[in-house]
């Protein structure tokens, strides 16, 4: 049975629609263990690969491993580059629209200073997330700038 539609729309967002090993755009969602050898269909033994890499490494048993590394590495590193920093985001969206309702009503002054100092407090720890990922970079071995990079420019949760 091959994998569901929901699974691979599911495996390819969290591979950011890349390959999780080439980084190619354009993937298919492939099992790591075959089918035919026992393989799940589940979201464990799914791979974004673009067909090049999985054309090259897919029968290969002994990069299966390797494939399962790469996949998690990629996760983590799409996850890290476009979710981080998500929940403090909200937080500030959330109370932006708090103040833009209490404005329309007839709201003290007291509830408006009260969510103005909640606004600047969120603010102030996006902004420390922001100040720990550049100083991240700063200290960043060489091979791993670009990614520290990907991090302070959208923040982390770590």
């Amino acid at each position: 049975m091959p994998f569901s539609e929901d699974l691979k729309l599911q495996v390819k967002k969290m591979a950011a629609f890349q390959c999780c090993r080439c980084r190619e755009i354009g993937v298919d969602i492939h099992h790591i263990i075959p089918q035919a050898q026992g393989g799940s269909d589940d979201i464990d033994n799914a791979a974004p690969l673009c067909q090049n890499c999985h054309s090259r490494f897919g029968a290969n048993a002994e990069k299966r491993k390797e494939i399962r590394q790469m996949r998690d590495f990629w996760y983590d590193v799409v996850k890290e580059k476009f979710h981080s920093g998500q929940p403090q985001f909200e937080k500030v969206n959330e109370t932006l629209l708090k103040i833009q309702q209490t404005q329309t009503e007839t709201a003290s002054k007291t509830e408006l200073d009260e969510l103005r100092k909640e606004l600047v407090n969120e603010i102030r720890a996006v902004r420390l997330i922001q100040e720990r990922a550049v100083e991240d970079i700063t200290n960043a071995p060489l091979g791993n700038i670009q990614r520290q990079a990907n991090t302070a420019i959208l923040g982390s949760t770590d």
